[in-house]
């Protein structure tokens, strides 16, 4: 398998595997990839905002983990995590930005400000597009989805993964010790959900989740054999969504390939809020600003002078016009930062240069907030 083939399987949280397994067995697993994907094809009416990959057109596709279908969960569940992927050919280019699950924003379509991860409790798929593209200001073009049981089946289809764990924790009973361990589905799963523990919270939780994805990818592409991909194929099938038709899986893997291979991470980091005895993240104003307006560099999008955010009078946002774009997520002054967006009105469209900010680099985004560990839950 390919360097090429190895970073799109990464960003796209395995979806496109499917595309390596048929550049890889041939025939026989190709028509087992196309019957996985067409069972994964659950298109959305979503007012035409597909966009043509056979011209490879930069596009966007967000990224959600679910927390259902497994620990014997059958409801709608919530978004565990979130990411937002932009694609350009023309640039070469690819960020992926990772979006707090606990973000304070308006739910579009629900008439409240929640969290982000209750958007897709609401109304599923279309209303987290919704609510996402409200608060980032893009179009979202495509969606994948993948939920618990998918992430479980998936270590237990490439007969389990090693990490070397940094925290001896119990999760819902199932123990995970530190150390060097080769993990199943079941304690992949833990290792994958745990935040608790973590005294980054969602930070630590979204990094081990991005490993487990990686070592399920490095453990497959070393194992060339239809008895690997068959279970693979099975548990994409059973348990991923998204509105990416074969085709377009097919035309990512011809056309976007030296964009794949030029990936930056941006993470728009939260302050740490209560409100009515609920935990919440606030936004940053600078941090989301410059996180969407390289979004909308991606799209070959018009960039944007200020936050759209300030019109809503009920979204909070913190000021962060004073911090280093790299500072610590220990800063205390974060806490008394917090206000109600239109105070933002007037804002100069670049946040203000420090003299420790003007050698800190190019980052777009704020670090985790300065809540401590046991404010965070498992759920």
């Amino acid at each position: 398998m390919s360097k090429v083939q190895k970073t799109i399987l990464v960003i796209f949280g395995i979806i496109t595997l499917v595309v390596a397994v048929v550049s890889g067995l041939g025939m026989y697993a190709a028509n087992q990839a196309r019957n996985a994907a067409d069972k994964m094809y659950k298109p959305l009416n979503n007012g035409n905002k597909s966009v043509d990959t056979s011209a490879a057109e930069p596009f966007s596709i967000m990224l959600l983990g679910i927390d259902s279908g497994g620990l014997g969960r059958t409801d709608q569940g919530r978004s565990d995590t979130t990411m937002v992927v932009t694609i350009n050919p023309q640039k070469k280019t690819t960020t992926i930005t990772s979006v707090d699950r606990d973000f304070l924003i308006e739910i579009v379509g629900k008439d409240r400000h929640d969290k982000l991860n209750s958007a897709y409790s609401y109304g599923g798929v279309s209303m987290a597009i919704d609510t996402l593209e409200n608060f980032l200001d893009i179009p979202i073009n495509h969606y994948a989805t993948i939920n618990l049981q998918g992430l479980k089946d998936l270590i237990d289809a490439v007969g389990g993964i090693e990490v070397d764990n940094k925290i001896d924790f119990t999760l819902d009973g199932i123990h995970v010790p530190a150390g060097k361990i080769t993990l199943d589905g079941e304690k992949g799963l833990a290792y994958a959900r745990m935040r608790k523990d973590d005294g980054t919270g969602d930070m630590g939780r979204q990094a081990r989740q991005r490993e487990v994805l990686t070592k399920v990818v490095e453990k497959l592409a070393s194992v060339n054999t239809v008895k690997y991909y068959t279970k693979v194929l099975d548990a994409l099938g059973d348990n991923v969504s998204t509105d990416l038709s074969w085709n377009q899986m097919l035309d990512i893997a011809a056309n976007y390939q030296d964009a794949l291979t030029n990936i930056e991470p941006v993470q728009i980091g939260g302050q740490g809020y209560m409100l009515n005895g609920g935990y919440y993240q606030i936004p940053p104003y600078y941090g989301t600003l410059e996180a969407q307006n390289r979004m909308r560099d991606q799209l070959n999008l018009d960039l944007r002078e200020s936050l759209s955010l300030i019109n809503d009078p009920e979204q909070r946002l913190y000021d962060d016009s004073t911090m280093d774009p790299d500072a610590g997520w220990d800063e205390p002054e974060r806490t008394a930062n917090i206000q109600f967006a239109p105070a933002f009105e007037g804002y100069p469209s670049q946040r203000p240069k420090s003299d420790s900010s003007e050698d800190s680099g190019s980052e777009t985004s704020d670090s985790q907030s300065t809540e401590s560990s046991d404010t965070f839950t498992n759920e």
